[in-house]
């Protein structure tokens, strides 16, 4: 179940407002009443509009780090990576399931979080479309004649 979410900035403070030059960091705080095996999380990362940028599971890396926990207080950090998302305002939507659960659905709580990104270094900054904001090497190599 989970108990609490928040957005941390690379200082650890709780922001809504972050830099897409830092990593954005989400912490889920979740209380296991009873050892479930299969237990796993789904996190979906979506635009103010509904359009779903980024989907992980605790499936992605093995092990899963959520099978089989013991009861207990947990938090689970999640670390997005400076300039993976475009700047933008953003909604994180999470469900725990399990498939030896009596219902798969374990627990539901929906968008948990919101935060925005803003691009305060690049020449477009946060004018710039798209879903991502890395920045691509254009590396010019001069071609000999032949």
């Amino acid at each position: 179940q989970l108990i609490a979410a928040r957005v941390l900035d690379d200082a650890g403070d709780v922001q809504q407002n972050l830099d897409c030059d830092k990593p954005v960091n989400l912490e889920l705080m979740f209380q296991i009443n009873n050892q479930l095996p299969g237990l796993y999380g789904y996190l979906e990362i979506s635009k103010s509009d509904g359009t779903v940028v980024m989907v992980s599971d605790s499936l992605d890396t093995q092990p899963n780090p959520l099978d089989n926990l013991d009861a207990g207080r947990y938090s689970i950090n999640i670390l997005i990576p400076a300039r993976t998302l475009g700047p933008g305002d953003y909604n994180v939507y999470l469900n725990f399931t399990s498939r030896a659960a009596s219902k798969f659905n374990v627990d539901s709580p929906g968008i948990v979080l919101s935060f925005s990104l803003s691009d305060y270094t690049s020449v477009r900054g946060s004018d710039r479309p798209g879903f991502f904001s890395t920045l691509l090497s254009w590396n010019v190599i001069k071609q000999l004649p032949r």
